[in-house]
């Protein structure tokens, strides 16, 4: 009887586990927060390089306030919060925008190069264009 029991009880872990979403046992492993750092990046890169766009603080602010409550809400220690300085974190988001900046043909991040993708990700109502204006 014990021994069904426990394999009844195996049996509805294993299917719990199996039906559960998978969640970033990290703050530095969470898609969502990561995601909204590299579009930070990009945004500030392309804002501070092109004087004829800025950001859309209403967005901008929507953001900020999405990761904040991913954080919030999937109970991140302050240890955990603090890795977000990490040179390696860091790292990690400069490369994934640098990528995006290669994906989208931007080779020399300059005024000219900058401005053409801002405007294209603007008038492509992107999720980085969302977070930018003219």
């Amino acid at each position: 009887m014990t021994s069904t029991l426990m394999t009844s009880a195996r049996m509805s872990l294993a299917a719990l586990l199996l039906g559960a979403p998978a969640y970033a046992t990290t703050l530095a492993d969470d898609a969502v927060v990561f995601d909204s750092m590299v579009q930070s990046v990009v945004v500030t890169e392309v804002v501070g390089g092109c004087p004829a766009i800025s950001v859309n603080q209403r967005r901008m602010n929507r953001l900020t306030k999405k990761m904040m409550k991913q954080i919030s809400r999937s109970g991140y220690s302050t240890g955990q919060i603090m890795l977000l300085r990490d040179e390696a974190y860091l790292a990690r988001i400069a490369v994934a925008a640098d990528e995006f900046y290669r994906a989208n043909g931007v080779v020399e991040k300059n005024e000219s190069a900058l401005c053409a993708l801002g405007k294209s990700e603007i008038a492509g109502r992107t999720p980085i264009g969302k977070l930018l204006q003219e």
